[in-house]
């Protein structure tokens, strides 16, 4: 059955349930957007390559001053944030990597904490904004981190992280809440007025959304994940026809449950880029099983990063223009819409049983939180599923037949 033709790549997308979805998961980065911001990368900068940006005349703050002067100096030492070999080679056995969960806070701590993060920025102007924030007072917790992990791991990182004898930071949340976060970031990336009227033109995550979603609430995804086949799953009044609108729901319903199967950079971006996936990059069970981890909660972010620069030998005291700020996408912006229904949040617990418990080991691991403190982390999700441990979750879920298929 043809779930989706899109002309711009020429190439007609089949969906049968006899076919693995692995078809549709071969991600189609850097097609539009990166293509239209590649003017922006910056190149390797050099003593001849040096950019003065003149500040506005009309600021009268200390702090905007600082932020916008790039003289000679400041560009100097923006090589030697970026180096991976000066870090290594001047604090042997004491770098870290960060382990980027997305929809986890990991953006705040690029932006405004770690000059790691600074260095995977690609925007031109916005990676120099972010330098400005780090180097107004670096921390000993940005000098130690090597580079920041997000989404595709490609093969310079994956060496660095197999040849260091680095720790890891993770950024982590609450599983349930940070599925909600995720599916309101994706359903307003994905299903704004300019997408949809753009879609022919821009990756197939476009169009599974634009099909399957953008009509819907996150409540109905969460309905594709019971055993049997609840009716009306897809409500998109466009389609009347009860033959198509049948096979659209199954196939919905087949590429949900693989969503939260797979591992890896897929179309469905942070909900299969999971814990999972992060803990499998750093390798935690096997090469750097001795390992040091840090866990920065999205719900204590700030007072977890004061805590882990301590330990690292930092002060923990950040600088006044950054502390407490929070980069967030656009979220503040958004529809506050989260799952509705007791079934429909027990019903994504089931879900993402398999990364709760990468979750749970994360949390284990965590030297900077105490007993008390990982204690409360996992309340937060036995009481949005209605369980009081973790051998009660698993038991409902059995009972219950939900997942893994």
């Amino acid at each position: 059955r043809i779930l989706i033709e899109t002309s711009y790549y020429n190439t007609t997308f089949l969906w049968s349930s006899s076919i693995s979805t692995n078809i549709l998961f071969q991600q189609q980065e850097e097609v539009i957007h990166r293509r239209n911001n590649s003017n922006n990368i910056p190149k390797k900068l050099s003593n001849n390559n040096i950019t003065t940006t003149t500040p506005n005349t009309t600021s009268t703050t200390n702090n905007n001053k600082q932020q916008r002067i790039y003289t000679k100096k400041k560009q100097i030492d923006l090589n030697v944030l970026c180096s991976t070999e000066k870090k290594v080679e001047q604090y042997p056995n004491r770098t870290i990597v960060h382990m980027h969960v997305g929809k986890c806070g990991g953006m705040t701590l690029n932006k405004y904490v770690l000059a790691a993060g600074c260095c995977s920025l690609q925007s031109g102007d916005y990676r120099m904004d972010c330098f400005n924030y780090v180097k107004i007072k670096e921390s000993m917790l940005s000098k130690l981190v090597l580079l920041d992990v997000h989404m595709t791991v490609r093969k310079n990182k994956r060496k660095i992280i197999s040849d260091t004898n680095s720790n890891f930071l993770f950024t982590i949340r609450e599983p349930i809440s940070r599925f909600e976060s995720w599916f309101r970031y994706s359903s307003n990336r994905y299903c704004s007025n300019k997408t949809i009227a753009d879609k022919d033109i821009l990756p197939i995550q476009y169009h599974v959304w634009y099909k399957c979603f953008c009509d819907n609430s996150m409540d109905t995804m969460a309905q594709m994940l019971e055993p049997t086949t609840p009716t009306n799953y897809y409500s998109n009044n466009n389609i009347t026809n009860t033959t198509t609108t049948k096979t659209m729901d199954d196939d919905c319903r087949m590429l949900v449950r693989d969503a939260f199967t797979k591992v890896g950079v897929t179309f469905f971006g942070h909900l299969a880029a999971n814990y999972r996936y992060y803990y499998q990059q750093a390798q935690l069970d096997t090469m750097h099983k001795d390992a040091i981890v840090y866990a920065i909660r999205t719900e204590h972010l700030w007072s977890d990063l004061v805590a882990v620069d301590k330990m690292v030998g930092g002060d923990g005291n950040f600088s006044s223009s950054v502390q407490g700020k929070k980069e967030d996408h656009g979220s503040s912006l958004y529809k506050k819409e989260t799952l509705s229904t007791d079934r429909n949040i027990f019903l994504v617990c089931c879900a993402l049983r398999e990364d709760i418990i990468a979750y749970r080991s994360i949390i284990e691991k965590a030297s900077n939180l105490n007993v008390i403190e990982k204690q409360r982390m996992y309340e937060l999700t036995w009481n949005k599923c209605n369980v009081t441990s973790w051998e009660m979750l698993d038991e409902k879920c059995h009972n219950a037949t939900i997942l893994p298929w």
